[in-house]
């Protein structure tokens, strides 16, 4: 599904240059579980980022689905961040002047696949696979705990139907009953409805979820570790 070859990312900064990845080359398939670890700074949200295609690569190729990404057009990669990606991120980053119904419905404003009706219809049914009772929908953001915040995030994830799911440090703001409760939602995307998931957390439990885990340091792949 992702082949990802010698990637480097350089920025450049007034210092001079910063390697944030060096010659990174993995490759993540269907409906598995896969962990990337390693210390801050490691270079590991980077990673997601353009995998993501949230930010671009200095070098290397990478290939989604077979198709080189340094050849699509913006309008090429947009279309692909809005039905091949879902975005979970440690802030949430839900809008808190909003109801959970209403964050959730917010990707599907530009699908034009998803009719308006389906939009509110989608959302309910999602927000009530996490534990997100029909009154608490119209609860605004701010009124809800740091655990039900993001179940609506992963919730809005899935708005779309994408068949990848990007999640970083998704429990760095949650105490350790709902970090579970995160973490076995996201297993379950991978084994139930195979999603493919990608972790980034400095969290060990993650050792105990995913299939497959890619450890970076100094912005290198140093480890892989395959459960199969």
């Amino acid at each position: 599904m992702l082949k990802l070859d010698g990637i480097g990312k350089i920025y450049k900064v007034s210092s001079g240059d910063v390697v944030a990845l060096d010659n990174v080359s993995l490759k993540i398939g269907e409906g598995k579980f896969y962990g990337i670890v390693g210390h801050s700074g490691s270079g590991k949200s980077t990673l997601i980022q353009i995998i993501g295609l949230l930010d671009n690569y200095s070098s290397g190729s990478y290939y989604i689905d077979d198709v080189d990404v340094s050849k699509m057009k913006d309008i090429e990669k947009n279309n692909y961040r809005i039905h091949k990606f879902g975005f979970v991120f440690q802030a949430f980053y839900l809008d808190p002047k909003l109801s959970a119904l209403d964050n959730v419905m917010i990707p599907m404003y530009v699908n034009k696949d998803i009719s308006r009706k389906d939009r509110k219809n989608r959302a309910i049914e999602l927000l009530k696979r996490f534990g997100i009772v029909i009154n608490m929908c119209k609860h605004k953001i701010s009124q809800l705990s740091g655990g039900e915040q993001q179940r609506v995030a992963i919730a809005r994830a899935l708005a779309n139907n994408p068949d990848i799911i990007i999640a970083d440090e998704p429990t760095g703001n949650l105490d350790k009953e709902n970090e579970k409760i995160v973490f076995d939602m996201l297993k379950e995307l991978s084994s139930k409805d195979k999603k493919t998931v990608i972790v980034v957390s400095h969290n060990e439990i993650l050792k105990e979820y995913a299939d497959v885990i890619y450890e970076i340091s100094n912005g290198k792949l140093v480890g892989v570790k395959d459960e199969d």
